[in-house]
């Protein structure tokens, strides 16, 4: 049997889970590929963006596109499009 030592931390405990997206505010300008849209951000990383059905009147223009960014797999899940 394991035994606790007063003022020791298990290792066991879970941590918190890491947050893989947040919101944020990218500018850039929308190009579409193929069937799908992405923000090709003025740092030249590409974004794709999820439920982007405002994207489409947007396409070739600089824009400023607020959403739910996930670094991981390069998606924005859009909230918000502006033009700039």
């Amino acid at each position: 049997p394991v035994q606790s030592i007063p003022g020791m931390q298990s290792t066991h405990s879970k941590m918190p889970a890491k947050a893989k997206s947040r919101t944020e505010t990218v500018t850039g300008t929308i190009v579409k590929s193929g069937s799908s849209y992405v923000l090709r951000a003025s740092t030249g990383q590409e974004y794709q963006l999820a439920n982007a059905s405002q994207a489409k009147s947007y396409v070739g223009k600089s824009v400023t596109v607020t959403g739910k960014v996930n670094a991981s797999s390069h998606m924005i899940d859009v909230q918000s499009i502006q033009p700039q």
